[in-house]
């Protein structure tokens, strides 16, 4: 039953197995660390938690597997004349995995995937902007209007993100993960003499990282979210269309390019309905993470008889 003990070829084959087995951790955990980065601050504890479970559940149905794997003598095919078996085809299979899973996390943490930073820096509301939103902004703390500046000086937008924990006037504050990046399409001077912007929302993007600058400034990393396409308004949300045509009535020269027809565009209605039906703004936020547009319309009828009248 021992007889291997006095077997150097089982002590090799340990020792092969046991160095394999460092490898292939150390594999583990650079890989959870690439993947656990590109999660927003504060899940990254969790994902690298539930990963390394994951990995150890993984590595030790591997184990209880092996016999089987190694089993798998039997040539399936031949290629230039060398025999392919079962063991073979996993293994190749595998190492052409990890290389090509690698080097694509490696590519997009050089290069970015979808990521762009926001180098004028983030506005902390207490609202939601949506994309194709108009924001109307007051001008006067200095961060801001170093960050206009910059935006007018490199011909950039800013993020905007609502406030999770603080206050506008504190900094730094805590914001949501999912903001909305806006262009500065106008500025001029208030009555009382500070600057005015108006700024439209144009994509909603993730928060990849953050840093506060001396002078209160919040900049961050982030990877901008693909926008759904536009899809016809169903008629099951008809209703929806009718409510936000009386708001285009009196508001609709805001949105540069509206017409009726964007009434039967399910995407632009349930933006637009988000952001001007009076919701807190955490059910706006919400609305602006939601990434089905349907699921968005729907949402929107389930509260809308809060604000019907009898």
């Amino acid at each position: 039953m021992f007889e291997w003990i006095a077997s150097p070829e089982a002590w090799i084959a340990l020792a092969t197995l046991t160095a394999l087995e460092i490898v292939l951790g150390i594999d583990n955990i650079i890989f959870i660390s690439i993947l656990v980065g590109r999660l927003p601050e504060h899940q990254r504890n969790f994902g690298r938690r539930v990963g390394l479970l994951l990995a150890m559940g993984m590595r030790l149905a591997l184990l209880f597997s092996i016999a089987w794997v190694m089993g798998l003598k039997e040539t399936w095919f031949t290629v230039l004349g060398q025999e392919i078996s079962g063991r073979d085809v996993i293994l190749i299979g595998g190492g052409l995995f990890l290389l090509a899973k690698s080097t694509h996390e490696i590519h997009n943490s050089l290069e970015g995937e979808e990521e762009s930073h926001v180098p004028a820096g983030t506005v902390t509301l207490g609202s939601v902007l949506f994309p194709g939103g108009f924001l109307p902004l007051r001008i006067f703390e200095q961060r801001y209007l170093t960050m206009i500046r910059d935006c007018a000086s490199s011909d950039t937008g800013f993020g905007v993100c609502l406030i999770r924990e603080g206050a506008e006037a504190e900094s730094p504050v805590k914001i949501t993960d999912t903001g909305t990046h806006a262009k500065i399409v106008d500025w001029y001077t208030l009555e009382d003499g500070l600057l005015g912007v108006s700024a439209i929302g144009t994509s909603r993007f993730m928060v990849e990282s953050t840093r506060v600058q001396d002078d209160g400034l919040l900049r961050g990393s982030v990877r901008f979210l693909p926008e759904p396409p536009s899809c016809p308004l169903p008629e099951a949300y008809s209703l929806l269309a009718d409510v936000l045509g009386r708001f285009m009535e009196k508001v609709g020269d805001q949105y540069p390019g509206y017409s009726e027809s964007s009434l039967q565009d399910a995407v632009w209605v349930g933006y637009r309905l988000a952001e001007l039906l009076p919701l807190a703004g955490v059910e706006k936020q919400h609305l602006l993470e939601l990434t089905d547009p349907i699921e968005r319309l729907q949402n929107l009828v389930d509260v809308l008889p809060r604000f019907q009248t009898s």
